[in-house]
């Protein structure tokens, strides 16, 4: 197709705050299925994440006195992201998706809520951040009940991480987004990874339905 191709942005885990070099497993989350369908897949390297990494980025995190400063940095930086892809005349940011892994959806709240060029949300194994420091953050919720675009999350009953009951169920209630653009699927999974073949027609349909194809591009037929 000709374009200009519809974009979804992709925040991982907390490996990007380990690795030194960029690293996509998608095993994790199939969003292969992205640029198969016919969009464009943006990952940006936020600091501190993968190449942008030093040996004081994880103390930084784990620290509450100075996590704060770096999910600032983060939600700043994801916004320059999006003030640079505004620019090419080959993308359309008409109905933008932010797509986050763990980490990454944790943090969507952060993000989502400043940034209304957001029109989509997908949490692959996300909950509310058991961090410390978020308790400073909008009485705890990580801005979340300040969300309103649609969202799909997708996480397993038996997560350690983020806990069905007290955790996954408490964000599904919390967030802002009305309740028909709401969609929680649970699978009978652990923390990661959900199922593959699953969460890819999940994935799939859920951007049909709120980031649809122009007629100028088509899918990419390749297996």
């Amino acid at each position: 197709g000709s374009g200009p191709f519809p974009v979804v942005t992709y925040l991982p885990g907390i490996n990007c705050l380990m690795e030194v070099k960029y690293n996509y497993d998608a095993g994790y989350a199939p969003l292969d299925v992205v640029p198969r369908s016919g969009r464009v897949l943006v990952r940006p390297v936020l600091e501190g994440q993968f190449e942008r990494s030093d040996p004081g980025v994880f103390p930084r995190y784990a620290s509450p006195n100075t996590h704060q400063s770096m999910e600032m940095v983060w939600a700043l930086e994801y916004r320059r992201v999006l003030d640079y892809l505004e620019s090419r005349d080959d993308l359309t940011l008409e109905n933008l998706n932010y797509s986050g892994l763990s980490l990454g959806a944790a943090y969507a709240g952060i993000i989502c809520s400043i940034e209304d060029r957001v029109r989509s949300i997908i949490l692959i194994s996300g909950g509310l951040t058991p961090t410390r420091s978020l308790s400073a953050l909008s009485g705890g919720t990580g801005y979340f009940d300040r969300v309103t675009q649609p969202t799909l999350m997708l996480n397993g009953r038996y997560d350690y991480i983020f806990p069905y009951e007290e955790n996954q169920v408490f964000l599904a209630n919390l967030i802002g987004t009305p309740a028909e653009d709401l969609k929680a699927v649970v699978y009978d999974a652990g923390h990661l990874p959900p199922p593959r073949n699953q969460m890819i027609k999940e994935i799939a349909d859920w951007l049909d339905t709120y980031q649809p194809l122009s007629e100028t591009v088509e899918p990419n037929a390749a297996p």
